[in-house]
Order: C-alpha cells, then structure tokens, then sequence
C-alpha cells in the first residue's frame, strides 16, 4: 500500500563506515551534521547544498524515526551517494511499516 505524507520531518545522516551500524532511531542530531527538512504539501523530499557523501535518510513515521530501506521486499537501509555538483533522485521512499 503506497501512502503520501506531507509535511513530515525527516534527515539525512551520513553513513559513519562501510559496513558499520549508525544510531540513527534518536532524532537528527545537528551538532554531528544531519540535514533536518520536512515533506513539502506533495509529500516531495527536497534537501540543497547537501555534501558530498553517503547518506540513511530517516523519517518521522507516528511514534518513532524509521530509517528508509530499499524497497517493500528488500528491508535493508536505503544509503544514499551524494556527489558534488548533481541532483540525487530518490523516487519512491520506502519505509518498513507493519
């Protein structure tokens, strides 16, 4: 089932290691370098000027922060490449939901 969800926050957060789990359930955490935004009305992700790295993307589903995952079947964490100079696109947000 595919759900829109405007004017929900979510952040970016860099992958710190190839491999090695990030604590990413806390909320963004800024002093670290999280991009914190929010869904535009057409539950659009937009984030500008966004470093060059690997990023989780993380959103705010009701009672908890749920880290995107790949697809409906494939439950491991979206990570996303950011390189200099080009516009990343994500498509669909996938989210594992019960």
């Amino acid at each position: 089932m595919k759900h829109n969800v405007p004017e929900t926050m979510f952040y970016a957060t860099a992958v710190q290691q190839e491999g090695a789990p990030t604590v990413i359930l806390v909320g963004p955490q800024l002093e670290k370098g999280d991009i914190q935004s929010t869904s535009d009305s057409n539950a659009d992700v937009r984030l500008n000027c966004v470093p060059p790295r690997n990023y989780y993307l993380v959103v705010w589903a009701p009672y908890s922060w749920d880290p995107a995952v790949n697809s409906p079947t494939d439950q491991s964490l979206l990570e996303i490449s950011v390189r200099a100079n080009q516009v990343t696109q994500l498509g669909t947000i996938y989210l594992a939901w019960p």
